[in-house]
Formats: structure tokens, C-alpha cells, sequence
């Protein structure tokens, strides 16, 4: 290893503990040992749990949407969701009587409705209150 200080580094089997090392305001140290010692664990299992359902969560919503709708629907619903976001990030769509917002920015939306044989001019959707 170069460029580096002090002792190299050593690969470690996959699966055994390592060591992170992480700064972090008092506050969050406190509120972690709390619930570990709740828990009746340490501060680096309580760490490590909430790191890993982190990591997991990110997962959940693709999940959900592949067991709801199917793996090619769900990526459908995901790329219909992105140009949405794109094109009316408040979704400024609902308020505009012809479903859609000024013409330049609803050119995209358009073109995935045509494509999907939806027309370019739906009727006004009322948001569930």
C-alpha cells in the first residue's frame, strides 16, 4: 500500500468483524448507547443493526413494487414516477384541467402516454383527500 501512513491494511475473510470507526455529535452517542443498553446489547451491535436495516430499507420500495405489479411493470411505474418528477416536481399536473402542465415541460409525458396508447389529453384526476 502507498501514499498511506501507518500499518497496511489486511484483508479479512468475508463474513468475520471488522473495525469502524466513525465521529459523531454526543447527542447521537447517548441516544445509540440508550437504546443498545434497551436492547441489551452494546454500542457497536446497535450501530451495526441500524446500519444494516438502513441498507436494507433502500431495497424495500423496489421489492414492494416487483411483488405488486410484476418486474416489468415495476420498472414501468419507476421510470413513469422519475419523468413525473422531472416534469412537475409538485406535481403541478393535478391542477392543470388538461392533465398536464405548460407544453415544453409536458413533452415527455406525452410521448410515454402515446406510447402506451394512453391519450396526450386525459380527464381532469381528482388526488384522493
Amino acid at each position: 500500500m502507498t501514499g498511506k501512513g501507518g500499518r497496511p491494511t489486511i484483508a479479512t475473510p468475508f463474513g468475520r468483524k471488522v473495525t469502524l470507526s466513525i465521529r459523531t455529535t454526543s447527542g447521537i452517542k447517548a441516544a445509540l448507547a440508550a437504546e443498545a443498553e434497551g436492547q441489551g446489547g452494546n454500542l457497536s451491535e446497535e450501530a451495526e443493526r441500524r446500519i444494516v436495516a438502513s441498507l436494507e430499507s433502500d431495497k424495500s420500495l423496489d421489492q414492494a413494487m416487483v411483488l405488486a405489479y410484476g418486474p416489468d411493470n415495476a420498472g414501468l411505474l419507476c421510470l413513469i414516477g422519475e419523468v413525473l418528477r422531472i416534469v412537475t416536481p409538485h406535481g403541478e399536473w393535478l391542477d392543470n384541467d388538461a392533465g398536464l402542465v405548460r407544453p415544453p415541460r409536458a413533452a415527455p409525458m406525452r410521448v410515454l402516454m402515446r406510447s402506451y396508447g394512453i391519450s396526450a389529453t386525459p380527464a381532469r384526476i381528482t388526488p384522493a383527500n
